[in-house]
């Protein structure tokens, strides 16, 4: 062993076996990368002793298992995304106020957020798609300097997490991936209030209602993908963007004039209202 590594990089090999439990005694290690190998089996407990981990990727490997406990007050990143990993998120892990990016995108990873996600409060970049989570999000707490949230292709329920965003006061916000849930309610009023949103796509949902006006406050809004729901009203109005480059509200029961505004739209290029 080298219990003074500091730096690991492994990544972009053809490496496989697994994580060996001593690599427990490599406490003074700060960066851990093994992204895009064949390591398989589980990660070791025994992570939980490396306290000066800043980085930590394993993801593009063929892990299985639960993620351990992570509470290493260091830690910046940490991504495992593109994996078999099962089991639920470590609510440890959100007590940790250097945490700025996680992503476990793309496992087989279920369960209710915890509790304790707010406590991160330093976290820009959260990235759950592609897996089995479960419970509602309308009443969770977000952390407040959240730039990227995607939940895409999970099975939330319940009311759209809009509203508590909104709550929050996530003014950083700027890419919202809400599609492929069991998502209820309406876009909220205050979804203007989100003046730095480029990207908000909540398709195949049950969401309903008409477009919010406040929507026009969204001047730096690129991306509009609302398909799949049960919205109605019109579309007139609705957006006052000159970013705009794809809006698809297919599939949807809109109704009203055409919205030639947006043909006016100097950058606007992708359009689907039908």
């Amino acid at each position: 062993s080298f219990p003074h590594i500091i730096e690991l990089g492994l990544a972009g090999n053809s490496i496989h076996g697994t994580v060996p439990s001593s690599i427990g005694l490599c406490t003074d290690m700060e960066i851990f990368n093994l992204y895009r190998n064949s390591i398989t089996g589980q990660l070791p407990v025994e992570l939980g002793a490396m306290t000066n981990i800043q980085i930590f990727d394993v993801s593009f490997n063929k892990l299985t298992g639960p993620l351990p406990p992570f509470n290493q007050s260091l830690l910046v990143q940490f991504y495992a995304f593109a994996n078999k990993l099962s089991g639920t998120l470590p609510s440890l892990m959100f007590r940790n106020t250097s945490l700025q990016s996680l992503s476990v995108a793309m496992n087989r990873m279920t369960g209710a957020l915890p509790s304790t996600l707010d406590s991160a409060n330093q976290l820009t970049y959260f990235n759950l798609d592609d897996n089995t989570f479960q419970g509602e999000l309308s009443q969770v707490h977000f952390p407040p300097l959240l730039k990227y949230i995607n939940v895409n292709n999970n099975s939330f329920t319940g009311l759209s997490p809009l509203g508590s965003m909104c709550a929050t006061g996530l003014g950083a916000l700027q890419e919202i991936y809400l599609g492929y849930n069991h998502f209820t309610g309406s876009i909220p009023d205050c979804i203007g209030q989100f003046t730095s949103l480029l990207l908000l796509n909540i398709e195949h949902n049950t969401m309903e209602g008409s477009v919010p006006s406040t929507m026009n406050s969204l001047t730096t809004l690129q991306t509009v993908i609302l398909s799949n729901n049960m919205f109605v009203g019109g579309l007139v109005g609705v957006w006052n963007s000159t970013m705009l480059q794809t809006v698809d509200v297919s599939n949807n029961q809109f109704s009203g004039s055409v919205p030639y505004s947006l043909f006016d739209l100097r950058s606007s290029s992708n359009t689907d209202s039908k």
